[in-house]
């Protein structure tokens, strides 16, 4: 059985720990749960109900053992069946995705289905791709700038899609959710096939509901698109 581990960036753990009463007394659908890592941490926020989905059997076998007797439930499933998503999100106050995304090759549908009318937020980690104001005319699914033809330099069967900005803030924008915050961190990941593949660039964005969650502000694309990359977080307080 494997060993779970830690496999969440100190940048996000901080960030998830900053935000403990996001999570307090919530349910909570954590996406490509990996080893249920970031489920357990969730529910040691508060929250009183936590599914963790991965398409892995051993990494969830490992984490139901590991986390047995907590108020955790672990599923192995394609976090793009969208039947079993629905009803899963369908009774969640807050969905989580750490990594998952850039794997997908249909962002646009997925995040359709977890930015869901009864949910209150989305909090979603991923690697991202070079900005551009007219990104939402291109394809999402891209080379990742070494020749690699869109897939993984490792794992050869699993895609590699670098979301930009500009198109989630735009996608969003067409479903209907808002952003008021991003933090951008960057990290060298040394694969062992290629050395250095890409700068790894990653971000958190956390995005609300608004027909739930009332805010008097929330994050324009004139933001995101004149946003100083020097300074790595940007949000709304209000």
């Amino acid at each position: 059985m494997s060993r779970v581990k830690n496999v969440l960036h100190p940048s996000l753990q901080r960030f998830l720990i900053e935000n403990k009463d996001l999570f307090d007394n919530k349910s909570v659908v954590d996406l490509a749960c990996h080893t249920g890592f970031s489920s357990h941490l969730i529910c040691q926020l508060g929250a009183n109900r936590v599914v963790g989905v991965d398409i892995r059997k051993p990494l969830i076998e490992s984490a139901r053992e590991k986390y047995k007797g907590l108020p955790i439930s672990f599923f192995v499933n394609d976090i793009t069946n969208y039947g079993f998503i629905d009803a899963l999100v369908s009774e969640a106050n807050i969905v989580t995705v750490f990594g998952g995304i850039y794997h997908l090759t249909d962002n646009f549908s997925f995040l359709s289905h977890i930015c869901a009318d009864n949910v209150e937020y989305v909090i979603i980690e991923t690697m991202f791709g070079t900005e551009s104001q007219n990104a939402f005319l291109f394809p999402l699914f891209e080379d990742v700038e070494l020749n690699l033809n869109g897939w993984h330099p490792k794992y050869k069967k699993v895609p590699i899609a670098q979301p930009n900005l500009s198109w989630i803030y735009q996608a969003l924008n067409q479903i209907g959710f808002k952003l008021d915050y991003i933090e951008k961190y960057y990290v060298n990941t040394n694969w062992d096939t290629v050395k250095d593949f890409e700068t790894n660039r990653r971000m958190i964005l956390k995005m609300y509901n608004p027909r739930l969650i009332s805010k008097t502000k929330h994050l324009e694309f004139d933001d995101i698109w004149e946003w100083n990359d020097d300074h790595k977080t940007h949000q709304c307080e209000t």
